[in-house]
């Protein structure tokens, strides 16, 4: 099935998914975005409007790349908590 570009750029991370799945290395970009929990975001949405995303754009970011033992540098939160027992305030 053909699709325009005003289509395909309408369509949602997790709809695309679908839609290139005979195309390995768009489909694998597109699954990381979907396995972040950003399944909703359509392909034609301006970067500058991701700010409430933009963490988990980093978390799919860093899913990509090679890092030893598979590993991910995760800094830990501290708002909210107290710094004698980890619990919240």
């Amino acid at each position: 099935m053909e699709k325009a570009s005003r289509d395909v750029l309408g369509m949602s991370c997790g709809q695309a998914v679908e839609l290139f799945s005979n195309i390995p290395k768009i489909r694998r970009i597109l699954q990381r975005y979907a396995n972040v929990g950003l399944d909703y975001l359509t392909l034609g949405r301006a970067p500058h409007t991701l700010r409430g995303e933009a963490q988990r754009v980093k978390l799919a970011a860093e899913l990509a790349r090679p890092t030893p033992a598979n590993t991910l540098p995760i800094r830990r939160a501290n708002t909210g908590l107290t710094s004698t027992t980890g619990e919240t305030a």
